[in-house]
């Protein structure tokens, strides 16, 4: 086998082009292997013989096979050499593959990297990261800051500084870190990822809190109520602070919350000779005036909080603040089976009074949205602070106003799912129709003999699933106890099959 890679750089020749394929590969003479598979390891073809040299940084590949020589650049041009060549090729194999090395470093410094990891950094020509991990190269020159706003402006950073760049991260990278952020822009493929001990794994063995038992959350962007979506009797949660100023924020957020008896631990400087720990309830936290570590994580254990709640969206009627106009726990459950949450989806709620529907719907899987509109302004403030406490004010928007004005604006989100717990006539229905996709779901809910009729007609123009749902509760009867039903529901639930 000959290793066909060169030493010097295509960059000081000419400027990749679009779409290239960087490839390192290597060559196998007269191979009798009928065989043909491409996995990133290699590609064998039969007959003759090939010299190939290529270089791993932007894709240019200089070939002479057989009397006729030829040069290609890029995947098509490739692809065109190989069918041209194939009657006098052997095996061709792709070893490697030049990408962006996302390093994470450990607390303690470049020092504690396996030495293979360390070399990469030395020897990188240009390394990329925050202030704090620059500051400990050996040669800081070759260090560049990462822009702000970060996600803006990295495509253009790397646009220009190219794919050969090691970048400098904390722990593992992939872990609320910056390689998500690269993968989402860049694209995976331009990635490779050299991850440390994660802070996360670091303070559950401080706590001696297995994974399967243990929650993580991010704080960096200053969102403290985020916890408040994973906090239940017993959880535990490990949460990553922006500075030393998160945990005693977070400890206030929690008190208010009804959290109060919460443990709290703040460990400081994981994985350093200058490691520290401090525990607290929330309630002595958010009256500590000392000052905590810069570099730290909060590990907290809930106790039993002020509002009767689970985590996830089987939250029970005394977690909403209400006036009445609240789809109770028995409606409110089959509505969300028939919504169907589901990661980074959107849903449009209709009359959300309470936000109970919306709320449970952005517990439900991550990253999911609602836009709740609301015709009365203090039903509208009254849900936001529900959204507050539960955890979710950030993916709850609410608008004020007419139903039919507000789901006509175009800068709208697409709905994922619509529901209706008020406010359904022939013209909302059809508009939230219009804006739904294949596949989207409606589910709307009604108690008036007029929405029964409307409900009725879509049932038999549309299709979907139709059914009344009533149950009772106890109450005094005198001296006794007797059943109160409530109010008979109408639900009517469709999957939209075409656009």
């Amino acid at each position: 086998m000959v290793d066909s890679a060169v030493p010097f750089s295509p960059r000081a020749r000419t400027p990749s082009i679009s779409g290239e394929m960087p490839a390192r590969l290597r060559t196998h003479a007269m191979s009798p292997a009928p065989s043909a598979a491409v996995n990133g390891n290699f590609i064998c073809w039969r007959y003759a013989f090939l010299w190939v040299r290529a270089h791993v940084a932007v894709g240019w590949i200089d070939g002479l096979a057989h009397p006729m020589g030829y040069t290609v650049a890029g995947p098509l041009r490739i692809l065109t050499a190989f069918r041209i060549q194939r009657p006098h090729c052997s095996t061709i194999w792709i070893s490697s593959l030049i990408m962006i090395d996302v390093v994470g470093v450990p607390a303690s410094g470049l020092g504690e990297l396996p030495p293979h990891l360390r070399e990469l950094v030395t020897s990188a020509p240009v390394v990329v990261g925050g202030a704090r991990h620059l500051r400990m190269l050996p040669d800081p020159s070759r260090g560049v800051q990462w822009p702000t706003p970060l996600r803006a402006g990295v495509a253009g950073l790397f646009r220009e500084l190219g794919d050969d760049v090691v970048v400098l991260a904390s722990g593992d990278p992939l872990l609320s870190g910056v390689a998500t952020t690269l993968m989402e822009v860049l694209g995976a493929e331009r990635i490779r990822v050299h991850p440390a001990l994660s802070s996360e794994t670091l303070a559950r063995s401080r706590m001696l809190w297995p994974a399967e038992t243990t929650s993580w959350v991010s704080l960096v962007e200053r969102d403290h109520q985020r916890v408040l979506t994973l906090a239940a009797p017993g959880e535990r949660v490990i949460a990553l602070s922006a500075d030393q100023t998160t945990p005693g924020e977070l400890a206030r957020t929690l008190v208010t919350a009804g959290w109060g008896n919460s443990a709290m631990t703040v460990l400081g400087n994981l994985g350093t000779p200058k490691e520290s720990r401090q525990d607290f309830t929330a309630e002595t936290l958010a009256t500590h005036r000392e000052e905590l570590p810069r570099l730290n994580v909060v590990a907290i254990e809930f106790d039993t909080g002020t509002y009767p709640v689970v985590v996830g969206p089987l939250l029970p009627d005394e977690a909403f603040a209400n006036d009445g106009q609240l789809t109770k726990q028995p409606i409110r459950l089959p509505a969300l089976a028939a919504l169907a949450p589901a990661r980074n989806q959107v849903l449009w709620d209709v009359g959300t009074g309470s936000g109970s529907v919306g709320i449970s719907w952005c517990r439900s899987a991550p990253g999911t949205r609602t836009v709740a509109f609301e015709k009365r302004g203090d039903r509208a403030a009254r849900a936001r602070d529900n959204a507050a406490r539960l955890g979710v004010a950030n993916r709850f928007e609410v608008r004020v106003g007419d139903a039919l004005t507000l789901m006509s604006d175009p800068s709208l989100p697409i709905p994922d799912a619509v529901f209706f717990g008020g406010g359904a006539n022939a013209e909302t229905c059809e508009t939230a129709l219009a804006a739904l996709p294949a596949g989207g779901r409606l589910v709307i809910h009604s108690v008036t003999l007029e929405t029964d009729v409307l409900l009725a007609g879509l049932h038999a123009r549309l299709g979907g699933e139709l059914m009344k749902v009533s149950f009772e509760t106890t109450k005094p009867l005198g001296s006794f106890r007797g059943w109160q039903p409530a109010r008979t529901i109408t639900c009517y639930s469709l999957v939209k099959e075409t656009s």
